[in-house]
Protein backbone atom coordinates (compact mmCIF):
# COMPACT_ATOMS: atom_id res chain seq x y z
CA UNK A 1 0.00 0.00 0.00
CA UNK A 2 1.07 3.07 -0.84
CA UNK A 3 -0.10 6.66 -0.86
CA UNK A 4 1.16 10.24 -1.79
CA UNK A 5 3.14 12.39 0.77
CA UNK A 6 1.75 15.84 1.71
CA UNK A 7 -1.24 15.15 -0.93
CA UNK A 8 -3.15 17.82 1.00
CA UNK A 9 -0.69 20.39 0.52
CA UNK A 10 -0.70 19.52 -3.08
CA UNK A 11 -4.88 19.93 -3.17
CA UNK A 12 -4.21 23.48 -0.98
CA UNK A 13 -1.33 24.95 -2.73
CA UNK A 14 -2.31 24.11 -6.33
CA UNK A 15 -5.33 23.31 -6.41
CA UNK A 16 -7.39 20.53 -6.69
CA UNK A 17 -7.19 20.00 -10.16
CA UNK A 18 -3.78 19.67 -9.81
CA UNK A 19 -4.38 17.03 -7.13
CA UNK A 20 -6.44 15.24 -9.48
CA UNK A 21 -3.98 15.41 -12.29
CA UNK A 22 -0.78 13.91 -9.44
CA UNK A 23 -2.71 11.39 -8.69
CA UNK A 24 -3.35 10.49 -12.33
CA UNK A 25 0.20 10.44 -12.98
CA UNK A 26 1.24 8.20 -10.03
CA UNK A 27 -0.92 5.84 -10.91
CA UNK A 28 -0.16 5.50 -14.89
CA UNK A 29 3.58 5.77 -13.25
CA UNK A 30 2.77 2.76 -10.74
CA UNK A 31 1.16 0.98 -14.18
CA UNK A 32 3.84 1.32 -16.70
CA UNK A 33 6.43 -0.04 -13.59
CA UNK A 34 4.97 -3.02 -12.65
CA UNK A 35 5.47 -6.40 -13.56
CA UNK A 36 3.23 -8.72 -15.65
CA UNK A 37 0.97 -10.93 -13.36
CA UNK A 38 1.53 -8.17 -11.01
CA UNK A 39 -1.86 -5.93 -9.66
CA UNK A 40 -2.42 -2.10 -8.78
CA UNK A 41 -5.23 0.26 -8.39
CA UNK A 42 -6.05 3.55 -6.20
CA UNK A 43 -7.50 2.23 -3.17
CA UNK A 44 -9.34 5.24 -2.15
CA UNK A 45 -8.12 8.82 -2.21
CA UNK A 46 -4.11 9.23 -2.76
CA UNK A 47 -3.74 5.82 -1.93
CA UNK A 48 -2.84 3.37 -4.34
CA UNK A 49 -2.60 -0.88 -3.35
CA UNK A 50 -0.33 -2.98 -5.33
CA UNK A 51 -0.32 -6.71 -5.07
CA UNK A 52 3.57 -7.95 -6.24
CA UNK A 53 3.24 -12.11 -7.36
CA UNK A 54 6.64 -12.49 -5.43
CA UNK A 55 7.91 -12.08 -1.94
CA UNK A 56 11.48 -11.95 -2.93
CA UNK A 57 12.58 -8.84 -1.45
CA UNK A 58 14.85 -7.75 -3.86
CA UNK A 59 12.13 -7.48 -6.83
CA UNK A 60 9.64 -5.82 -4.67
CA UNK A 61 12.77 -3.16 -3.88
CA UNK A 62 13.45 -2.85 -7.22
CA UNK A 63 10.13 -2.30 -8.33
CA UNK A 64 8.98 0.00 -5.67
CA UNK A 65 12.48 2.20 -6.48
CA UNK A 66 11.64 2.38 -10.07
CA UNK A 67 8.31 4.05 -9.96
CA UNK A 68 9.99 6.59 -6.84
CA UNK A 69 12.56 7.42 -10.04
CA UNK A 70 9.89 7.21 -12.79
CA UNK A 71 7.69 9.28 -10.43
CA UNK A 72 10.95 12.12 -9.21
CA UNK A 73 11.37 12.70 -12.86
CA UNK A 74 8.14 12.81 -14.16
CA UNK A 75 6.23 14.47 -12.08
CA UNK A 76 6.88 17.83 -10.85
CA UNK A 77 4.94 20.86 -9.68
CA UNK A 78 6.09 24.24 -9.14
CA UNK A 79 8.64 24.21 -5.66
CA UNK A 80 7.32 19.91 -4.84
CA UNK A 81 8.24 16.81 -5.66
CA UNK A 82 6.07 14.17 -5.07
CA UNK A 83 7.29 11.10 -3.36
CA UNK A 84 5.70 8.41 -1.65
CA UNK A 85 5.22 6.46 1.44
CA UNK A 86 4.97 2.55 0.89
CA UNK A 87 3.90 0.41 3.46
CA UNK A 88 4.30 -4.20 2.58
CA UNK A 89 2.78 -7.15 4.26
CA UNK A 90 3.41 -10.56 3.40
CA UNK A 91 0.83 -13.30 2.71
CA UNK A 92 0.65 -15.88 5.30
CA UNK A 93 -0.97 -19.02 4.64
CA UNK A 94 -4.73 -18.84 4.72
CA UNK A 95 -4.98 -15.25 5.62
CA UNK A 96 -7.75 -12.79 4.23
CA UNK A 97 -7.14 -9.68 2.09
CA UNK A 98 -8.72 -7.28 4.94
CA UNK A 99 -6.03 -8.60 7.49
CA UNK A 100 -3.52 -7.88 4.44
CA UNK A 101 -4.52 -4.79 3.49
CA UNK A 102 -5.03 -3.73 7.56
CA UNK A 103 -0.66 -4.78 7.86
CA UNK A 104 0.21 -2.77 5.05
CA UNK A 105 -1.81 0.18 6.25
CA UNK A 106 -0.13 -0.10 9.55
CA UNK A 107 3.28 -0.68 7.73
CA UNK A 108 2.43 2.44 5.66
CA UNK A 109 1.71 4.39 8.68
CA UNK A 110 4.68 3.55 10.14
CA UNK A 111 6.54 4.88 7.15
CA UNK A 112 4.47 8.39 7.59
CA UNK A 113 5.83 8.36 11.11
CA UNK A 114 9.05 7.88 10.62
CA UNK A 115 9.60 10.82 8.30
CA UNK A 116 7.70 9.73 5.01
CA UNK A 117 9.49 8.83 1.65
CA UNK A 118 10.13 4.93 2.11
CA UNK A 119 9.23 1.64 2.28
CA UNK A 120 8.03 -0.13 5.41
CA UNK A 121 7.86 -3.82 6.19
CA UNK A 122 5.32 -4.94 8.50
CA UNK A 123 6.45 -8.21 10.27
CA UNK A 124 8.75 -10.94 8.01
CA UNK A 125 11.06 -10.88 7.01
CA UNK A 126 13.19 -9.79 9.68
CA UNK A 127 16.12 -7.85 7.75
CA UNK A 128 13.26 -5.36 6.51
CA UNK A 129 12.47 -4.41 9.61
CA UNK A 130 14.00 -0.56 9.07
CA UNK A 131 12.47 1.91 6.77
CA UNK A 132 14.49 1.86 3.45
CA UNK A 133 14.66 5.26 1.98
CA UNK A 134 13.46 4.69 -1.63
CA UNK A 135 13.31 8.48 -3.24
CA UNK A 136 15.49 11.57 -2.65
CA UNK A 137 13.88 14.50 -0.83
CA UNK A 138 14.81 18.15 -2.56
Amino acid sequence: MCDIDYFKTINDTFGHDVGDQAIKEVGHTILNNIRVGDVACRYGGDEFLIVFTTDRIDVIDARLKKIAEEINKGINLPCFNITLSVGIAFNESGEVIESLITKADSALYASKENGRNQITYYGEPKKAQEPVKIMKVI
